[in-house]
């Protein structure tokens, strides 16, 4: 008797030790997934839905309309969206300027795209509304990321003395001994990076006689794609600082 009880207390032990195990496996695939969301819902009312994204800094609100309709082949009902709102929660004065880009181009995107509840007017197509929404806020925060690492390490390897953001304007100034040579470029982004070209604005010298057009020939010279920012400017430090 008492060793039928011995091997039931180890089973048990056995099981409690197999769902720590488990639970600790999910949390990490929990993790996994938070950081591949770009969106996480805050607030579910019958009249409304809030979803934070960019770390809280961007608020989508969805209304919901008071009255709902009927399907025409069944008897669901369909919740109607009366009005989609967005809401910048930057604090710009203490934020990063590269922080501030990001927000600009964010803000560019919602004002372009007009009648959100057009496109999207029921509950039902609030799964493709965060989709497309998370789409651009993903690419713009990879945007400042990329900036964040130029500024960071752009100065050892890339000969970069200075980054710069304001409004939807990048501008980078290399400098290099190697080649007596220093240059401010300015670079403007759009909401659509990577997918959109860089549009080169200014070239200003201060040492040298870099021309524009082997500016404009460099970054056209790269193809829109995953760190775009970052392959342009090595393209610039590789064709005319080496």
């Amino acid at each position: 008797m008492i060793g039928e009880l011995e091997l039931e207390i180890n089973s048990k032990r056995d099981k409690i030790s197999n769902i720590k195990e488990e639970t600790q496996e999910l949390k990490k695939y929990k993790a996994v997934l938070d950081r591949m969301v770009e969106w996480k819902l805050c607030e579910k009312t019958s009249d409304r839905a809030v979803f934070n994204l960019l770390y809280g800094s961007v608020q989508l609100e969805v209304v919901f309309e008071s009255h709902t309709d009927k399907t025409q082949h069944t008897e669901m009902l369909v919740k109607k969206v009366g009005n989609i709102k967005f809401h910048l929660q930057l604090d710009e004065r203490n934020s990063q300027d590269y922080a501030c880009l990001v927000h600009n181009l964010i803000g560019q995107f919602i004002e372009t795209k007009s009648n959100w509840v057009k496109k999207y007017p029921a509950e039902s197509d609030i799964p493709l509304l965060l989709h497309d929404v998370a789409l651009v806020v993903s690419r713009c925060r990879t945007l400042g990321e990329e900036i964040h690492r130029l500024k960071k390490w752009g100065s050892l390897k890339l000969d970069i003395m200075e980054i710069a953001c304001k409004d939807k304007q990048i501008k980078i100034l290399f400098s290099s001994l190697k080649v007596f040579a220093k240059f401010e470029v300015t670079l403007v982004v759009s909401p659509e990076y990577p997918m959109s070209s860089l549009q080169v604005l200014h070239l200003k010298n201060y040492i040298g006689d870099i021309r524009m057009c082997q500016i404009e020939d460099v970054v056209t010279s790269v193809t829109p794609s995953k760190n775009y920012l970052i392959k342009v400017v090595k393209k610039i430090h590789e064709a005319l600082l080496v």
